[in-house]
């Protein structure tokens, strides 16, 4: 994965009264550890692409004017290799990941769409609206 080093990025799940879906609660945790995951997760806050290699989510970062032109070159690099050897290569290291995923992402995204219609939901989408901070103090 590759970022302008300046590109803000978010967990927005929590804010909107969602949970992280599409394996984001197996994967985050196994890139940057269960506390860190946790607090991006918990508190929504923007963080720079910068920020984000550093923690290991983003491979490289590059100045924004540079973006495409270093990401051009990299899938042109890759454009050289052996497609079957990489083809190969991807699935190997995914296999380790996907009986879990397979497992554990039909619950979340059970609990996704469960978040999706529940009154903290509600409220954050309609504060989003109307353009004003949500109020979560009347849920327990």
């Amino acid at each position: 994965l590759y970022a302008a080093e300046d590109a803000k990025l978010q967990f927005p799940f929590t804010n909107l009264g969602l949970v992280p879906e599409f394996g984001s609660t197996f994967n985050l945790p196994e890139l940057v550890g269960k506390f860190r995951a946790t607090e991006l997760f918990f508190f929504g806050d923007f963080f720079t692409g910068l920020e984000a290699q550093k923690m290991g989510i983003i491979n490289k970062v590059f100045p924004k004017e540079e973006l495409f032109d270093k990401v051009k070159a990299i899938a042109e690099l890759l454009a050289e290799k052996p497609p079957t050897a990489l083809k190969s290569t991807k699935e190997l290291i995914k296999k380790h990941h996907r009986g879990i995923l397979e497992k554990f992402m039909p619950e979340e995204g059970a609990e996704f769409k469960r978040r999706q219609i529940s009154p903290e939901a509600q409220e954050a989408f309609m504060a989003f609206s109307g353009r004003r901070k949500p109020d979560f103090s009347k849920f327990d």
